[in-house]
């Protein structure tokens, strides 16, 4: 399998096996129904594998309402692999729409070579997430509160006990890489 990464370079050479690792989120994603991704240590995507494909809705629409930057998530999920890295090798997180995601990095020789990135999730039901203050929070208009609704149906309920079982096991995944 010969992967590339969002500048269109191949990652033959990134310092772990892409094809091991594809095939342990693969399993991973099939295992537990939440989108899981490798990302580099640029922050770029190397191979994603998403099972609930509406989840990105969620947050394709709030950006373009807030017309942010298209690299945006990726500096946040790039933060969220670092503290990863800083924190022992497990580090669940917030995006700054509210939504639930964990990662673990890829190491080989003692040096980091990538990370593994699950989300998004949410904690709490969607009629209990706070949509209105990430509404307020970024002035989006309440016109648009139906549609971020109906697209924050789509994105999986996972209670936060099972939540950091599944960052335990995305460590242990990234640990077998």
């Amino acid at each position: 399998m010969t992967l590339w990464n969002g500048a269109g370079e191949n990652v033959d050479d990134i310092g772990f096996d892409i094809d091991m690792a594809a095939k342990a989120i693969d399993h991973y994603g099939r295992a537990t129904g939440v989108g899981t991704s490798i990302i580099d240590t640029r922050g770029k995507p190397l191979y994603n594998v998403g099972y609930s494909g509406v989840t990105c809705k969620f947050c394709s629409k709030v950006r373009n309402l807030l017309d942010t930057e298209g690299d945006y998530c990726a500096k946040v999920h790039l933060y969220g692999g670092y503290q990863a890295e800083r924190f022992g090798g497990k580090y669940i997180f917030f995006c700054p729409m509210g939504l639930v995601h964990w990662a673990s990095p890829i190491s080989s020789e003692g040096m980091v070579k990538g990370y593994l990135l699950c989300g998004p999730a949410l904690m709490v039901e969607p009629d209990d997430f706070l949509i209105e203050d990430l509404m307020l929070k970024n002035h989006i208009k309440e016109k648009y509160l139906d549609n971020l609704r109906q697209y924050l149906e789509y994105v999986p309920v996972i209670p936060p006990h099972k939540v950091t079982s599944l960052s335990e096991l995305l460590f242990m995944v990234a640990s077998h890489i």
